[in-house]
């Protein structure tokens, strides 16, 4: 079975937007002043398990959920 060019196109747009998705995530979530080293690891397993899903769980969910007022311990210099 062989693809017409358009559709193509929108498929390699689409996985070129999943990896950016990925990426973007993954280093919101390595930014994340808020979250404690655990929550971080698992957010990572989250997303390189879940590569599509994972990411858009992260802005749903796990963004937002860091300022929930719950703040990491922080670390003494």
């Amino acid at each position: 079975m062989r693809l017409s060019g358009g559709v193509m196109i929108f498929v390699l747009l689409l996985a070129l937007a999943a990896f950016v998705l990925f990426i973007v995530a993954l280093v919101g979530i390595a930014r994340s002043a808020r979250l404690s080293d655990l929550a971080r690891a698992v957010w990572v397993l989250i997303v390189l398990v879940f590569p599509v899903l994972g990411p858009v769980v992260w802005f749903i969910i796990g963004q937002h959920s860091e300022h929930s007022g719950v703040e990491a311990p922080r670390r003494s210099a």
